[in-house]
Order: C-alpha cells, then structure tokens, then sequence
C-alpha cells in the first residue's frame, strides 16, 4: 500500500491489545464529531463501530489490515465496521 501521507511504500501488519482489562468500542467519526470537546464531546452522533472490546486480563484483540510507513512513522488502518 502507499502511504497517503508521503507516497512511500508501506508495510503490512496488524494491531495488537493485550494486557490490561478493557471495556468498551473502537469507533470512528466524521471530523465535525470528532472534534468535539468537553460536554459536546458526550452528543457524539454518525459514529461507525469498528469493534466492540471486552478483552480480559492477558487476553489480545488482534485487528488486520494495519499498515506502517516507516518514512513518515504513520499508520493506516483498513477496518469493517460492526453496524
């Protein structure tokens, strides 16, 4: 894949979380959402689930499909939604 940022080729991996426990969703946003801050933050709507995480102590998530560009030190992630 090429970097959209520098144009460079990019590697393939993916996203680990392991560790500590966690509760809660991945989702992403468009910009005007995302940028909400303070109480306006908690009025986020059109919000798209990448995945919803429920990973025990020493448990992994693993997601695919994450490249690296180690030009630019950026990664970019290709991800289903869970709608």
């Amino acid at each position: 894949m090429i970097c959209p940022i520098c144009g460079k080729e990019m590697t393939k991996g993916g996203i680990v979380l392991r560790g500590k426990r966690i509760f809660g969703e991945f989702t992403w946003y468009p910009q005007d959402a995302f940028d909400k801050k303070g109480l306006k933050a908690w009025d986020r709507s059109n919000g798209k689930v990448i995945v919803d995480v429920d990973m025990s102590l020493m448990g992994e998530k693993k997601f695919d499909n994450a490249y690296f560009c180690e030009s630019c030190s950026k990664i970019v992630g290709i991800f289903t939604t869970n709608i």
